[in-house]
């Protein structure tokens, strides 16, 4: 589980004071209806943009476009229906960076043809919160976001890259009714990491078209949600739901597939669907009731394992191929095992 938590004004505008050596533009406004459209054009090396607004209404669109080398723009956001958008263009080394703070903020963070780079977003409101970061043609680079209170909406995309990495922590308290997406397309050796902590949450992974491709996501609360889609080579999915009315589904298309699930509580649902070879699902749902685990595997050498722990649990297989092998134990009263 990862979190990060939200900045002051001064520590924001000091983080990036020793880092500052080529063009800088720094920003402060305090008042209502206020605007900022910096662009720094041209080759844009070890440069930055700083703006600190405290006020309602506000907007800020910072751009850093055609070759923005070991650069930084910064936001830092304190009031309601905020709105900071973050541009940079052919990136290597550079970082964009939101904070906001209070209710309806949003963020948009684009890093084209990027390398090395890394986007934070950080937000503290109680609705109505949207992130939306894009990373195209990447290699190496990083996505952090963290979001606390309810309503919130997180949406990142790593695309046509190798190495990069997607991390999220969303915290919605007794309400939630937070969302995160995550795709990361045509790559190789991402990885995407999504933990929710509240009520009604909501994670889905979309990674397509790689090689050892990761996902990792964690929920605590009730009627959560998680859908996982992997669509390649040696792709790894681990989920973990602890409280009640947990689903969870795992859909793996390829080889060296391996999904890994654990739920804690009542009322929980799991369905895994691998096609491929030499695949393994690993489930364990113990300390509640009414669980479920539906399983279709698909090729050779398979691995099913499963341990569900309470009463009136119930398992249905699938296994088509040859080598696979099951391991089954059910503690409890009125457990179903179906095969085939």
């Amino acid at each position: 589980m990862k979190k990060y938590t939200t900045i002051t004004a001064g520590a924001f505008l000091a983080i990036y004071a020793s880092s500052i050596s080529a063009n800088t533009l720094i920003i402060l406004q305090n008042g209502m209806g206020n605007t900022v459209a910096p662009v720094q054009d041209g080759t844009v090396t070890s440069s930055a943009i700083l703006i600190n607004q405290f006020g309602n209404l506000n907007s800020s669109t910072p751009e850093q476009i055609n070759n923005t080398n070991s650069s930084t723009i910064g936001h830092f956001q304190l009031g309601d229906m905020n709105t900071a958008v973050s541009l940079q263009n052919n990136a290597s080394s550079s970082t964009a960076f939101i904070t906001q703070a209070d209710d309806n903020n949003s963020a948009s963070t684009t890093q084209a043809s990027t390398t090395d780079s890394e986007a934070f977003v950080t937000q503290n409101g109680w609705s109505g919160q949207v992130v939306f970061i894009n990373q195209g043609s990447t290699t190496s680079s990083s996505i952090f976001i963290n979001q606390t209170k309810n309503f919130n909406s997180a949406t990142m995309g790593q695309f046509n890259g190798t190495g990069n990495t997607a991390v999220v922590y969303q915290e919605g308290h007794l309400i939630g009714n937070n969302f995160i997406e995550i795709q990361q397309g045509n790559g190789n050796s991402n990885s995407a990491d999504a933990t929710q902590i509240g009520n009604t949450q909501r994670g889905l992974v979309i990674q397509n078209g790689g090689s050892g491709n990761k996902s990792y996501s964690y929920q605590f609360g009730k009627q959560n949600y998680i859908d996982v889609t992997h669509t390649g080579d040696n792709n790894t999915s681990e989920i973990e739901q602890f409280w009640e009315s947990n689903l969870a589904v795992h859909i793996q298309s390829g080889n060296n597939n391996l999904a890994l699930a654990e739920q804690s509580g009542q009322n929980n649902v799991v369905d895994v669907f691998q096609s491929g070879d030499m695949n393994t699902s690993d489930i364990t749902q113990a300390g509640g009731n009414s669980n479920e685990y539906i399983l279709t595997q698909s090729g050779n050498s398979n691995t099913f394992l499963a341990i569900q722990d309470g009463n009136s649990n119930y398992i249905m297989v699938t296994q088509a191929g040859n080598s696979n092998l099951q391991m089954i134990s059910q503690i409890g009263d009125g457990n179903v095992y179906v095969f085939p």
